[in-house]
């Protein structure tokens, strides 16, 4: 007989903290993420954060609220679905953030979107014919 799994994702937004315009991120979580290594779980999780504060699918009270978000140089972390196999199907599995040695910093700008624009965004470092949005990646600004 099968068990259920009854572990609770962990929420990425806190708890009776409202949101305010000014500083629309202090309503996240996002003292779990690492930048400089956002590959495999960490990659997930993070997806996982965009999902619960604006689903692909559905609408939540977030969904229409814009974030602050920094467009960093970065380059897509492929994996292959079965490693070895001839025509293997491919994945993204993380970013690696590009360091400039002239300014020793991987962003280009900040600017407050929609997820749902960023997530539209983010999906073109996939594309490998795509030079206007390749090697590009908007992730929401860490409070420092």
């Amino acid at each position: 007989m099968l068990e259920k799994n009854n572990t609770k994702a962990k929420s990425y937004i806190k708890p009776k903290v409202e949101f305010d315009t000014s500083n629309p991120n202090r309503i996240l979580d996002l003292s779990d993420f690492d930048y400089n290594n956002l590959t495999g779980e960490n990659f997930k999780n993070y997806n996982a954060l965009l999902d619960e504060v604006s689903p692909e699918l559905g609408v939540t009270a977030n969904t229409f609220k814009k974030f602050i978000f920094e467009e960093h140089r970065a380059d897509p972390v492929i994996k292959e679905q079965y490693p070895g196999m001839p025509n293997s199907p491919k994945f993204l599995d993380g970013i690696k953030l590009k360091i400039s040695p002239a300014n020793n910093t991987s962003l280009v700008r900040t600017t407050k979107i929609l997820i749902a624009h960023a997530r539209t965004l983010n999906n073109q470092i996939m594309s490998e014919h795509s030079r206007q949005g390749n090697g590009h990646y908007w992730l929401l600004k860490l409070e420092k």
